[in-house]
């Protein structure tokens, strides 16, 4: 529904293609007993398979990304967080600035994951990471250690950001009572988001 998509036969496909995805990586990732081993493989086994289009900057859908495989950080930190949650991890997301990601924790033990590239497992320890993720995006990272700037959402959080995405381009269109629904919607599922 974030995505626009309002046909219920059509949303109908597309939870049968992300339920598929979500059995397909359960199965692939079983042996896996380690969670950030897991939640690494995970990643990219999706670079591998959903994302394989490419980062778009402005494609915030998740249905365009079942679809068509294109994406940014809001619409594969969305499908991350679903097909990661659904095999048992741990997985929430962060809301920066411009930005969005995950983060997979382990008990006490966490690890931040870029999903706009495949070698996004806790960048903060992969300077090669850091260096693809900002070629791709045009965005910093932003670590743990300035947590002024992070604000940890749940899976409604990410899917708020899809609203407010939106929001945002019709904003900028002058389409300010579509902008306001947007918004409104947002705020509906993430009544913190600023």
């Amino acid at each position: 529904l974030a995505s626009g998509v309002t046909d219920l036969n059509q949303r109908s496909v597309l939870l049968k293609q992300l339920s598929r995805l979500q059995i397909k990586a359960k199965k692939l990732l079983s042996t896996e007993r380690d969670p950030f081993k897991k939640a690494q493989r995970l990643l990219k086994y999706l670079h591998k398979t959903s994302l394989h289009a490419g980062y778009v900057e402005k494609q915030t859908n998740l249905s365009t990304l079942i679809n068509k495989g294109s994406y940014n950080c809001v619409s594969s930190a969305v499908l991350y967080t679903l097909v990661g949650r659904g095999i048992g991890l741990d997985i929430r997301g962060i809301e920066v600035p411009d930005h969005a990601f995950a983060i997979v924790y382990d008990g006490s033990r966490y690890a931040d994951v870029e999903t706009t590239t495949k070698a996004g497992f806790n960048p903060a320890r992969n300077r090669s990471a850091i260096k693809a993720f900002a070629e791709k995006t045009g965005f910093a990272y932003i670590p743990g250690s300035n947590a002024s700037k992070r604000r940890e959402t749940t899976p409604l959080g990410l899917i708020a950001l899809i609203y407010y995405n939106h929001g945002v381009t019709h904003s900028r269109a002058q389409r300010h009572e579509k902008a306001l629904l947007s918004y409104y919607r947002a705020l509906q599922l993430d009544a913190n988001l600023a």
